[in-house]
């Protein structure tokens, strides 16, 4: 079992490596290849496009040779502080690889450079927690603070930044050649706070869950005086679910069985109430006083219950975000809205009585 093991994955290293070796030979023909366009770019003047091209090859290929190159190419962009950098990494490449020729060629171009270096040093001062400063967006350690560092020549942008403070920045120019400047960050000034959010506004929505139950008793009373026994039917059926769809209709689930709970209860006590008045054939004046207590109970239940209802449940606290914001319908890949229902009962009126229907949408 172990041999066959060991073969598998003598194997899969093999593949992997020999995968590696192919990706590393395409690496160096693309990176010789763009050594070539560099160094014909260069000679027709072109140095902007060479630079990249040198860049790019030695990213690919890391060579003396093409640091070399860059180097000469950033000289005579007059970018003297890369140029400078360039050879000096040049001349390190030059010594691992045993190279005297491409040493000296670096070492000369140093040389010929540092004269002519312009130099920046940053100060900080108030240092704040956390606080970051950089040079053309590259960051500038603390440790190089208040030492005169080699900038190219040209447009420079300074900024500083921490949490918690007003950021800050400033431009200046370098001169082509020995220009020495030093910019002072001052310190950071404290970022204001921000605003406290609004607080929430309280509404009472009591008047729609009353208004519901006013036309519930209206159609009750309506139809407890006409023949049309189908309005009482409804009206009952409101009673119930008209105050609760309120709370349902603002988003208040639980306060919607809550209401219908407040309307159970009294019902319940009206027809335990009724129930027991009318049990056995013989009166009873105990079963009657029990009843009638019970019966009692239900209907002060009944006529307390909405205003309970519109008082204590139908209240609500609105975010000032949402404040006169308009409903709006879900985004694009959010899901399906939220479901909501709305119901209507609907009478029609037939030849000796009444038809009694409930419709809705969800």
């Amino acid at each position: 079992m172990r041999r066959p093991l060991a073969l598998g994955l003598a194997l899969a290293f093999e593949l992997l490596s020999s995968r590696r070796a192919a990706a590393q030979s395409v690496d160096r023909g693309v990176a010789a290849t763009l050594f070539q366009e560099g160094r014909q770019l260069m000679a027709e003047g072109k140095l902007d496009v060479a630079c990249a091209k040198f860049e790019q090859s030695h990213r690919l290929d890391p060579g003396g040779g093409t640091v070399l190159n860059l180097a000469t190419c950033r000289e005579k962009q007059g970018k003297t502080a890369t140029a400078w950098a360039a050879y000096r990494e040049a001349v390190s490449l030059a010594r691992r690889d045993g190279r005297p020729d491409r040493e000296a060629l670096g070492l000369e171009g140093i040389a010929r450079l540092e004269p002519q270096l312009s130099r920046l040093t940053v100060s900080v001062t108030g240092r704040a927690p956390g606080l970051a400063v950089t040079l053309d967006g590259v960051a500038i350690g603390e440790v190089a603070y208040g030492t005169p560092l080699p900038v190219d020549p040209g447009e420079h942008r300074l900024q500083a930044s921490a949490a918690g403070y007003l950021p800050w920045q400033g431009a200046l120019v370098i001169g082509p050649s020995a220009d020495q400047k030093e910019v002072v960050v001052p310190p950071l000034r404290p970022a204001p706070p921000p605003p406290p959010p609004a607080p929430a506004e309280r509404r009472w929505y009591g008047w729609q869950t009353l208004a519901a139950d006013g036309a519930s008793i209206a159609l009750i009373a309506v139809g407890s005086s006409s023949d049309a026994s189908g309005l009482a039917v409804v009206g009952s059926l409101g009673l119930f679910l008209a105050s609760p769809s309120v709370h349902w209709a603002h988003g208040h689930l639980g306060k919607g069985f809550a209401s219908l709970g407040l309307r159970a209860g009294p019902t319940a006590l009206l027809g335990v109430g009724l129930v027991v008045v009318d049990q056995g054939d013989q009166p009873s004046a105990g079963r009657n006083v029990a009843g009638g207590i019970l019966i009692g109970l239900g209907a002060l239940g009944a006529l307390a219950a909405p205003v309970a209802d519109s008082l204590a449940l139908a209240r609500e606290e609105v975010p000032a975000s949402a404040r006169g914001a308009k409903p709006a319908g879900p985004a694009p890949g959010a899901g399906a809205a939220p479901v909501s229902l709305t119901w209507a009962p609907r009478v029609w009126g037939r030849p000796g009585g009444a038809v009694l229907g409930v419709g809705g949408t969800f």
